[in-house]
């Protein structure tokens, strides 16, 4: 069975990168939405589309990637969420695993670590 993943990022090239690196292995992944903004995922959650594992940019317009968390944990507890970020501030990470986070990975990761964390999440452990 795929995993569902919805990417939000408010760069057009990390949710293509994204994209592509996922559908390099579409037999394991399955893209179902796509957000440039936290508000954007929200909508797709309330339209029905549900996720496995939340790809989600720590720092976006709006609201940030700690407002969004908190949301998903108080309405989609279900959903896992990994962060994303080029931002490695070991403050920031802290402050996201007091909230619920179930990982963090960097954007400087491979692909080969971007599936492991996804798989890690999705089966309830964390990737850190």
């Amino acid at each position: 069975m795929q995993v569902k993943i919805i990417t939000v990022d408010d760069h057009p090239l990390i949710r293509s990168g994204i994209r592509l690196t996922l559908l390099s292995r579409k037999e394991a992944y399955e893209l179902v939405g796509e957000a440039s903004s936290g508000k954007e995922l929200l909508s797709l959650l309330r339209k029905g589309i549900k996720p496995d594992v939340v790809l989600l940019d720590v720092i976006m317009p709006e609201m940030s990637g700690i407002e969004v968390v908190k949301i998903l944990r108080r309405e989609y507890p279900e959903i896992a969420i990994l962060m994303l970020s080029s931002e490695s501030n070991q403050k920031t990470i802290l402050e996201l695993m007091k909230i619920g986070i179930d990982g963090y990975i960097s954007k400087n990761y491979t692909n080969y670590e971007l599936f492991q964390a996804i798989n890690n999440v999705k089966d309830g452990f964390e990737y850190f």
